[in-house]
């Protein structure tokens, strides 16, 4: 009885690993993305920028918003209205660090971790 009750738990452990394993690298077709391009330093006119394409993916019909980063920092507050845009967005934000050499420095960083996609 231990046998069949310890081959039981066994069984039901090791669907329960696959199971979870299956469903974590999901493959999603996206038709329509949105590339915004900001480099320079993080201020209010790098808000309105990116709250702008922001709006624009979740208005219109885009799967997929890319901001390409080139940033040395910026301000706190700019970073923080950018923070919480990202965050109610509808549709998923990838930042991408770009063009080769670029940096996200200080608020980047920020930016670029509450993105969907890094």
């Amino acid at each position: 009885m231990k046998r069949l009750c310890l081959f039981v738990l066994c069984l039901f452990t090791l669907n329960m690993v696959i199971f979870s394993l299956e469903n974590k690298n999901k493959i999603y077709e996206v038709k329509n993305v949105l590339v915004a391009t900001y480099s320079g330093v993080i201020v209010p006119v790098a808000y309105e920028y990116i709250n702008t394409s922001i709006d624009r993916l979740n208005d219109e019909e885009f799967d997929l918003l890319i901001i390409r980063l080139d940033t040395p920092g910026g301000l706190d507050s700019s970073m923080r209205e950018i923070i919480k845009k990202m965050l109610s967005s509808k549709k998923p934000i990838c930042v991408y660090i770009y063009p080769k050499g670029a940096r996200a420095a200080s608020a980047g960083v920020f930016i670029t971790m509450a993105s969907h996609i890094a």
